[in-house]
């Protein structure tokens, strides 16, 4: 058995190397080796992984911008068929086609990977993608850390084990980052590379328990916590350079305005692009706790380039605790502008331009997300530089006050709205019933609709194309999220893109919405049915934060 170590020992060394006196024992001989040659196969195994997840990205990006550039529609005209006849109803057939066996399979992979959801807590889930990952990396770095041991004999895997565990920190600290290298190539966002953060950091825990009786324990635990806290750290001094030392004395300053008891609307300008639903880093030295203080806030507007002056950055915020608080109190007793450092922006939002029916879900303060994706649809039609042509806006509330701030935003948002895209909004309020009372009256609508506008036109569902103010309904209770998918697939001409912002439970809700026996199932797209793509940004604590499926 020695001398069949030894041979394995020896064959892990690079060719003509000889064995050295102080290697003489077999074990020790072999235990160095396989250390040294399995971190490189680990790395090898983290580097295939990374290069596969980019290769699929780019390649979905490049089918993506060819399919839309050879399915693109004549922006001219608002059906884009010859006859009137709208296209759905000229595709879909009814009957099965074999030409659509690609898009039924791959309708099949998004539901089973990334719409079937296992619960691993009291409110978070994790999808079966999720969790193969996961529990796939785990299972290899174990392979790696107990094969050719001996029968387990710990005396060959207790320091393999941490070398493994150790290799893996540089992996955790590239995804530390908000813009990393990773998620650059990977096309995921940051809270997607979470998944891969989970699964490598797992595997560091085995440093504590080959190291917890050392003398350097105590100092890999005190970089740790230095570690733990050094993003937040880095995050402040950059945003000291961005803002103090890069603008010299052009401080940022913003506006605040009480929208609702507890909404506050921060509205600040400067020189920056972004996407919309990207989100950004606030700090207030008026408002903040301490110096270092940082909050992310989703930027509700979208860029524009209006001069020496810059974009104009729009955040609602709905006021909780700490910050949030602190500026609602703040926008309750004063109007002076505040002071604010910005880092940023980061995220990887979708592109719901290239789908020709846009489902756009909110919970809550997720209107902050679906808000800024609605106007550069918008935005996009009047420019003819989107194949969408329809867009469902649903937002569901609790408080019907809201209703009286969003009419106006709506009206900004949706104004001059083109003829080659449907708009149709509507607001759901799960408050007490009789709070419809406070709701905008129909009376005051009319009041900002031109007089060239018909009654028919007026109580309309959707945003009239020649009105400056929209029209949408205002209901009591919950969305029928299932029916409005299903109506909305239905009308649908191309590809649907669904987004969903809110609490998870909303997320899961549409998930489910969308499984086998949907309009987005395979049966249906065999039959001529869109192909749904799904993208999902939840807060609270689910595993998925950002996922697009």
């Amino acid at each position: 058995m020695t001398t069949e170590f030894t041979e394995l020992g020896a064959s892990l060394l690079p060719r003509n190397t000889s064995i050295p006196s102080y290697l003489s024992n077999p074990d020790r001989f072999l235990k160095l080796a396989q250390q040294a040659d399995y971190v490189h196969e680990v790395w090898w195994f983290m580097a295939s992984v990374i290069g596969a997840l980019a290769v699929f990205h780019y390649c979905s990006v490049f089918l993506q911008a060819c399919s839309s550039g050879e399915s693109e529609p004549s922006l001219s005209s608002s059906t884009g068929t010859t006859s009137g006849e709208p296209l759905s109803t000229t595709i879909r057939s009814g009957k099965i086609s074999l030409r659509r066996l690609p898009a039924a399979i791959n309708s099949t992979i998004r539901i089973v990977l990334f719409r079937w959801t296992v619960p691993i807590g009291t409110n978070a889930v994790a999808s079966v993608s999720e969790l193969i990952f996961i529990f796939g990396y785990i299972g290899a770095l174990l392979i790696w850390e107990f094969v050719h041991t001996k029968d387990l004999e710990t005396y060959l895997w207790e320091d393999r084990a941490a070398h493994l565990a150790s290799c893996q920190i540089p992996l955790v600290i590239a995804l530390a980052g908000k813009n990393n290298i990773i998620g650059l190539l990977t096309g995921r966002a940051t809270s997607e590379d979470g998944v891969v953060k989970c699964a490598s950091s797992s595997r560091r825990k085995d440093i504590g328990i080959t190291t917890l009786g050392s003398w350097h324990g105590s100092i890999f635990i005190i970089c740790g916590f230095i570690h733990a806290r050094e993003p937040g750290c880095l995050r402040f001094l950059r945003i000291i350079f961005l803002n103090r030392i890069w603008l010299g004395s052009h401080r940022t300053q913003a506006s605040v305005e009480l929208l609702s008891p507890d909404t506050v609307r921060l509205t600040l300008r400067r020189k920056m692009s972004w996407k919309p639903g990207q989100h950004i880093y606030l700090n207030m030295p008026g408002i903040s706790a301490f110096p270092g203080e940082l909050h992310p806030f989703t930027i509700s507007s979208i860029p524009t380039t209006n001069g020496e002056e810059g974009s104009k950055l729009v955040f609602i915020i709905k006021a909780r605790d700490g910050l949030t608080r602190r500026l609602r109190d703040y926008a309750t007793k004063n109007s002076d502008p505040v002071n604010v450092f910005v880092d940023g922006p980061y995220g990887c939002p979708p592109d719901f331009n290239t789908s020709s029916t846009a489902i756009l879900f909110a919970g809550g303060s997720g209107i902050t997300f679906i808000l800024p994706l609605l106007a550069d649809i918008i935005r996009r039609a009047k420019e003819r530089r989107t194949v969408t042509k329809r867009v469902l806006w649903v937002w569901t509330v609790r408080d019907a006050g809201h209703v009286e701030w969003i009419q106006t935003v709506l009206a900004d948002v949706c104004s001059k709205l083109p003829d080659n895209i449907t708009v149709d909004a509507q607001i759901y309020v799960t408050g007490l019933p009789g709070s419809h009372s406070s709701f905008p009256k129909r009376s005051d609508l009319d009041a900002h609709t031109p007089s060239t506008v018909s009654t028919e036109e007026k109580d309309s569902t959707a945003f009239d194309s020649n009105s400056s103010f929209p029209c949408y309904q205002v209901k009591e209770g919950r969305p029928n999220i299932k029916a409005l998918l299903e109506e909305a697939i239905d009308l649908s001409e191309d590809s649907v893109a669904v987004g969903v912002a809110g609490p998870p439970q909303l997320a899961q809700t549409v998930r489910k919405s969308l499984r086998f026996s949907s309009p987005a199932g395979p049966s249906a797209v065999l039959k001529g049915g869109p192909l749904v793509t799904l993208h999902t940004e939840t807060f609270g604590t689910s595993v998925i934060k950002s996922c697009r499926v």
